[in-house]
């Protein structure tokens, strides 16, 4: 169905980051990266441009909606659908 898609998943939570990626690889066929953390979610974001982002809205440090507001600051990820 999303054959060679990209999927980031930002949680906290080392349960759903799991479930998300069995989820979105074996029911979509598309490779899902994680990241623990807003950090590592921008991490992975310098080097990779996925097609969609899957993202907890309350995680410590920084929340997803500031996450999301720091994403949507970079002209290369502006665009990129989020799920939260």
């Amino acid at each position: 169905m999303f054959d060679n898609k990209k999927v980031l998943i930002i949680d906290d939570d080392d349960a759903y980051r799991k479930i998300y990626k069995t989820i979105i690889e074996r029911g979509f066929y598309a490779t899902a990266y994680l990241a623990a953390d807003p950090k590592e979610a921008f991490d992975i974001l310098e080097v990779l441009v996925p097609d969609l982002i899957i993202i907890d809205m309350q995680m410590p440090v920084m929340d997803g909606f500031t996450t999301l507001a720091h994403i949507r600051k970079n002209e290369v990820t502006a665009n990129i659908p989020a799920i939260a």
